[in-house]
């Protein structure tokens, strides 16, 4: 099951919690700005063109990855939160 909010909804969660945690009753003029960060990584391979593995695990080119940042003014009119829902197993 895939359930999306948008930003909108995102910003009435945000001022529910904030009330709830805070006390807080927050306007709903407050400038809000979402910030993201998305990892590239990039693995080692060997002369083979084999990914490269320390205990199982990839090793990663620490120098070829990059952290790339998005910052996003009014979340609101252009950002949505996709969560993909798997429920519990009983037990």
């Amino acid at each position: 099951m895939i359930i999306t909010i948008d930003g909108y909804d995102m910003i009435e969660a945000l001022q529910n919690y904030i009330k709830a945690e805070y006390g807080i009753e927050v306007d709903e003029e407050t400038e809000c700005i979402l910030n993201v960060e998305e990892y590239k990584n990039v693995y080692k391979k060997n002369k083979s063109g084999k990914f490269k593995k320390k205990s199982g695990v990839l090793v990663l080119d620490e120098e070829k990855s990059e952290i790339n940042n998005y910052c996003f003014m009014h979340p609101q009119n252009s950002a949505t939160i996709d969560f993909f829902i798997r429920p519990k197993a009983d037990g």
